[in-house]
């Protein structure tokens, strides 16, 4: 989930002047109503479906713009084949059958359509609701057999249950709304769920454990991350309470399979009712077979988007996006990145992965989230476009939360901010006395983080609130506050060592703004491989005597990680 920057210039094709029409390929079945926004004479429209690897390098050189569903796999050869091609589209969330590295390697812009099918995937959570407390897959299966199981399949009344909704974006929102219409208290966990939207929609916002602890039935809606990979385990599902029922309509691999069978198997789960798997289809995987076969579980086929309106709804959306960008205007929902000039790209870069990395040093280290941030440029740094350098900020910050579909970029990251409430109010300094150029964010509740870039060093922090350090955000860094006492390092050294960890660096950073709440405190900063830190260390290390708190964050780029925080 990082932030990418296009070229200024779009790639150069035949089309690029429109002296002859844009040639546009649908390689997979589309609503025929949602071709409606190509209908412009400047367009020409081919549809080809079920084509071969092979079958589509033939042809994609002649294209300026490919529209795909998830049935035709865009991969790095048949993009290498795409000579003329200026946008990939896809009709629907989810970019995995497009290999969205390459084509951005090869400045061509992927847009996908996040929003088209919100009221499907919500309804289809709300029937699975309703089917999972009234038994409706058992008594369909019985009656086709010729049982009249009446007696056995007594429900659950859905009315003055608790709804625990893990994932509070636009799909939560609206199963949010079906719910409380059905009487239904509802709950939901997401750190960045706006509170004023949760409030009118009379929803409590909570803790995921209180949200475990207390619910009812239990919907999920985050993307598939190695941060929430099986985040439903045989530990949150022991947390819940004796009869509870979970649906999951978001992404297959959010629960572990095993253990949702064994507590089916052992009756503390009710019932479930499941619409994805970890593959797809599931048929040749024994987890997903065996779970399916319990009679306490509804699946189905993944069904999520498929209605007509929702069908209709992503072809709309992303053959307006083909268009605009066709005639060299903004797609709404581009994955990958919108346009920059070159020389602003060469300052720019530097600087949105510095940025990435304070949010992410902020979300771990900071224990109360603000509800609203500051974000000064001081130096060189303010001369930019800073846009980017804006999105970069609310990548970092959300990066170890659903992403709702979509990739945070300078297109979209205003209205990421705004669906998860988090306000950012932009400073430029022209001048800054001790560096070239720096970087600070600050929480309304003051709490501070500051960073710059240098050419010898790269990206470096230089304050973490009242304490002032120097040390490159990379790889996995330990992050403890602790009374600056003889021993202290020591001690965590031998922790971290029977752990079979290394200590590769370390900064210890002093106290020097402001009075702080704690005297002859400092900061001690490890940077730590050899595997990961488990939380068992990190609590061993914070009830150490002296010790006051521990945090691990991984700045590792090459894919999403779970913030560790005590």
């Amino acid at each position: 989930m990082s932030t990418v920057l296009m070229p200024l210039q779009p790639r150069e094709t035949p089309d690029s002047n429109m002296a002859t029409k844009a040639k546009i390929l649908i390689a997979d079945p589309l609503s025929e109503s949602g071709l409606s926004p190509l209908s412009d004479p400047k367009f020409s429209i081919d549809i080809k479906t079920g084509l071969s690897e092979a079958q589509l390098c033939d042809i994609i050189g002649n294209y300026a713009a490919l529209v795909v569903r998830s049935e035709t796999k865009v991969t790095a050869k048949v993009l290498a084949c795409a000579k003329n091609l200026k946008i990939v589209g896809r009709a629907g969330v989810g970019v995995d059958n497009i290999d969205v590295n390459a084509a951005t390697k090869l400045g061509i812009m992927v847009v996908n359509s996040p929003d088209g099918n919100v009221i499907a995937a919500a309804e289809l959570t709300l029937a699975l609701i309703l089917a999972a407390a009234r038994n409706i897959g058992r008594a369909s299966h019985g009656m086709k057999e010729s049982k009249w199981e009446r007696k056995q399949l007594v429900g659950v009344q859905l009315k003055g249950k608790v709804l625990g909704i893990v994932g509070f974006g636009k799909v939560g929102q609206h199963v949010a709304r079906g719910a409380v219409g059905m009487g239904m208290k509802v709950i939901a966990t997401d750190p960045y769920a706006s509170a004023s939207i949760a409030s009118r929609l009379s929803v409590k916002l909570t803790t995921l454990k209180e949200v475990l602890e207390t619910a009812d039935f239990l919907t999920l809606h985050t993307p598939l991350l190695p941060s929430t990979k099986n985040m439903i385990n045989s530990q949150q599902l022991a947390a819940m309470k004796p009869g509870h029922s979970i649906i999951n309509v978001a992404r297959g691999g959010l629960i572990d399979e095993d253990a949702l069978l064994k507590s089916l198997q052992e009756g503390h789960t009710r019932s479930a009712a499941l619409d994805v798997f970890p593959q797809e289809p599931p048929f040749k995987s024994a987890s997903s077979v065996a779970l399916m076969a319990h009679k306490n579980v509804i699946s189905t086929p993944h069904l999520g988007a498929s209605t007509a309106e929702a069908q209709h709804a992503v072809a709309v959306d992303v053959t307006e996006q083909i268009r605009d960008v066709l005639l060299n205007q903004l797609p709404r929902s581009a994955v990958n990145a919108p346009t920059i000039s070159t020389s602003d790209l060469e300052k720019i870069n530097p600087y949105t992965q510095l940025i990435e990395k304070m949010g992410q040093l902020y979300t771990a280290h900071f224990k109360h989230q603000p509800p609203s941030y500051e974000l000064i440029f001081s130096g060189s740094i303010a001369s930019v476009p800073t846009a980017p350098l804006f999105a970069a900020l609310i990548n970092g910050l959300t990066k170890s939360i659903s992403a709702r579909g979509t990739t945070v970029n300078v297109v979209n990251a205003k209205l990421v901010a705004k669906e998860r409430g988090i306000v950012v109010q932009e400073r430029k300094v022209p001048e800054d006395t001790t560096y070239s150029s720096l970087v600070t964010i600050k929480g309304a509740n003051g709490d501070i983080i500051q960073g710059f870039c240098s050419e010898g060093n790269g990206s470096q922090i230089v304050r973490i609130g009242d304490f002032e350090t120097n040390f490159v955000p990379q790889g996995t860094v330990l992050i403890a506050r602790n009374f600056d006492r003889p021993g202290m390092i020591g001690v965590v050294g031998r922790i971290l060592g029977g752990e079979g960890l290394n200590i590769k660096n370390m900064t210890v950073a002093a106290r020097k703004y402001g009075n702080g709440e704690k005297e002859g405190d400092a900061l001690m900063i490890l940077g730590v491989d050899g595997g990961k830190v488990r939380e068992g260390a990190l609590r061993e290390i914070e009830s150490t005597n002296g010790m006051l708190s521990a945090q691990v964050v991984s700045f590792d780029p090459s894919e999403d990680k779970v913030l560790a925080k005590l």
